[in-house]
């Protein structure tokens, strides 16, 4: 290998530092000189492009009336929604839900579905005597509640 003549960078204390101006201390405005340059210290602020006794605000935007714009009314629906009709033995007076129209309705009684197994346990363990007791009770009938006009089904009672 050859050996160039390189040589060492220089130490820190021989190198140059670049003289740098001062910061301008806090309170200066812009576009003046450094102070401490040679300048008068009293000299007014150059006039910026302005008149004299004119004030640097935009005038005030004139308002301008406009024509009543036309109101668009809309109309807005509520529905109340009637509370569930109570289904009882006697007839109700309610909306029909098929044809929309204000009825009283028609009643039809019918014995419910487990009677005839009550009707049959009371023969097992009772004898014939006492079948007869389930069908005479209010209690085993449930009402089917219909509209007159359209025969639909509204209800039935328990």
């Amino acid at each position: 290998m050859e050996k160039t003549n390189m040589m060492p960078p220089p130490a820190y204390t021989q190198g140059t530092t670049p003289q740098h101006q001062p910061y301008p201390p806090q309170g200066t405005p812009p576009n003046q000189p450094y102070p401490n340059q040679g300048t008068p210290q009293n000299q007014p602020y150059p006039n910026q492009g302005m008149p004299p006794n004119q004030q640097s605000y935009p005038p005030s935007p004139q308002i301008q009336t406009m024509a009543p714009q036309p109101v668009v009314q809309s109309t807005i629906v509520v529905q109340q929604h009637a509370r569930p009709a109570v289904f009882g033995t006697s007839p109700v007076n309610l909306t029909c839900c098929n044809c929309h129209q204000n009825v009283v309705t028609a009643t039809s009684s019918s014995l419910k579905p487990d009677v005839w197994i009550w009707a049959l346990v009371l023969c097992c363990f009772g004898g014939l005597l006492c079948v007869w007791i389930p069908f005479i009770m209010d209690s085993n009938y449930q009402t089917t509640h219909h509209c007159p006009s359209c025969k639909a089904i509204q209800g039935k009672s328990l």
